[in-house]
């Protein structure tokens, strides 16, 4: 089942300074970033808002923002902090969005787990949404794109990845798919039918009950990069000489979203969390 047209609303672009083709300097979108909800849990229905993306993509000490669709044309947000994962490719910041942006958040409770079903499964369609970055009108405006492949392997340990040409090993799912640099930090989704047992007779009399099938569409993490091949070329005029181009293999990296979850609960990100509900607290009261 294709997804529908709010899933490519979560998605942003990671922007910082380049340069830019006619030689001068200014903001272009390097990479790609995805909106996540995360509830109060205070009995009402408001919640956080973070950008979420690979943590490599952010990882340089320049300044980072987000560009996001509004209601005429994009804005660029600028980001204070990023919050890196110790660990995994991962990397969130929390961000506030005015009223004049258009954007859908993916909460939490659509986070793949072993308690929330669909669980993945080897074979499983997925889909990613990104920034296709050699076609200058989407870096400039917000038109992400959709690709999808299937599921080979889950939560592949030390895969080797290489980023600013340092060799990390990190555990990823491993996806048939063709994938190119600007999807990084990309949102991935599966897509399943679940059997759910529905008493519908409360609300409509003579209503149904018993199973029925719905689709569910569960985010498994986010993409952190693709393998690449090296080729030999074929080289006219001096055969000993030997030249290797890289090629993309079709096997997509999957950071699993259990590391996103745990960005959420590192030290520094509750503390800041804890802050705002104490200020948002102190106004409430005093209203």
């Amino acid at each position: 089942m294709p997804l529908d047209d709010e899933y490519p609303q979560c998605v942003t672009f990671v922007v910082t300074e380049r340069e830019l083709s006619d030689g001068t300097r200014g903001p272009m979108a390097i990479g790609t970033a995805f909106l996540i909800g995360m509830p109060f849990d205070d009995g009402t229905d408001r919640s956080f808002t973070y950008a979420v993306t690979a943590g490599h993509i952010v990882s340089r000490p320049v300044m980072y923002s987000l560009r996001v669709n509004a209601t005429s044309g994009v804005a660029d947000i600028p980001i204070e902090q990023w919050f890196r994962h110790p660990t995994e490719d991962v990397a969130i910041a929390p961000v506030k969005l005015g009223d004049n942006l258009r954007y859908v958040l993916v909460h939490t409770n659509m986070f793949a787990s072993d308690a929330v079903q669909p669980t993945p499964k080897l074979g499983d369609r997925v889909y990613f949404i990104g920034l296709l970055s050699f076609l200058r009108e989407t870096r400039d405006e917000i038109t992400p794109m959709v690709r999808s492949g299937t599921i080979g392997r889950l939560n592949q340990r030390e895969v080797p990845v290489e980023w600013d040409n340092t060799l990390s090993r990190i555990k990823a799912h491993l996806i048939d798919c063709r994938s190119y640099g600007g999807f990084s930090g990309s949102p991935c989704f599966i897509q399943a039918q679940v059997s759910e047992f529905r008493d519908m007779s409360k609300e409509i009399p003579g209503g149904m009950i018993g199973n029925v099938l719905f689709d569910r569409t569960l985010l498994i993490g986010l993409i952190s990069g693709h393998f690449d091949e090296k080729e030999k070329a074929d080289v006219r005029g001096d055969e000993s000489l030997e030249v290797r181009m890289r090629i993309n293999s079709g096997v997509g990296l999957v950071t699993p979203v259990k590391f996103i979850r745990e960005a959420l609960h590192m030290e520094e990100v509750v503390s800041a969390r804890e802050a705002v509900l104490a200020e948002i607290r102190k106004l409430e009261a005093g209203n």
